[in-house]
């Protein structure tokens, strides 16, 4: 794993985020989620998104990004940035810096093949917590856990490549887990709700 600015490294404790990362790896969402798809994850009142293309994540606030992926349902295409906190790229040794290669050897010897994964965290890097960056690693969990039993238990991949109004989901409430599809037309719903929700509290 590499962090964008590595300054904060020598404070901060990665090794719980370099295990979810390694696990995420190995559950290789990439085989589950089509490109340029998305998983919805709602833990208590967090609500995010998360999108996929061919070999990145993108983890975001789902309110600030829904308008966007709305448009993307109606002509996949998405006409805007997807405004990330986190972002996870996988990259070959080749497409690497000598300094990118050089950092990640601290943790994991490059791979020649797709499967080193550089994190750029948006978030100013004074802000970065141990707390935020803990809440990151939980994120990464879910969305293995999601991937293995998407992969496992329930479906063909097929399934899921072909509907394209549904999406996979995680939704953790009062310490219940759900993990399932949600359609399209649900997000919207939930998305209006949070917009009327908002005028009334303003």
């Amino acid at each position: 794993m590499i962090l964008n600015n590595q300054a904060v490294i020598s404070l901060l404790d990665f090794s719980k985020m370099n295990q979810r990362v390694s696990k995420l790896n190995k559950a290789d969402p990439f085989s589950l989620i089509g490109n340029q798809n998305f998983m919805y994850i709602q833990l208590d009142t967090r609500q995010i998104i998360v999108m996929f293309d061919e070999h990145s994540i993108y983890i975001g606030d789902f309110k600030l990004n829904f308008e966007n992926i709305a448009r993307y349902f109606v002509d996949k295409q998405l006409e805007e940035t997807f405004d990330a906190e986190i972002e996870l790229s996988l990259f070959k040794k080749s497409e690497m810096t000598k300094e990118q290669v050089s950092i990640i050897k601290g943790y994991m010897f490059p791979s020649a093949k797709r499967k080193n994964y550089i994190i750029d965290i948006a978030i100013p890097h004074d802000q970065i917590t141990q707390e935020v960056l803990n809440s990151y690693s939980d994120i990464l969990k879910v969305i293995t856990n999601v991937t293995k039993v998407f992969n496992k238990e329930m479906m063909e991949v097929e399934q899921i490549l072909n509907s394209e109004s549904l999406i996979p989901t995680y939704v953790e409430l009062n310490g219940e887990a759900e993990i399932g599809l949600i359609p399209f037309v649900q997000l919207q719903e939930i998305y209006a709700n949070q917009v009327e929700a908002s005028k009334q509290n303003s």
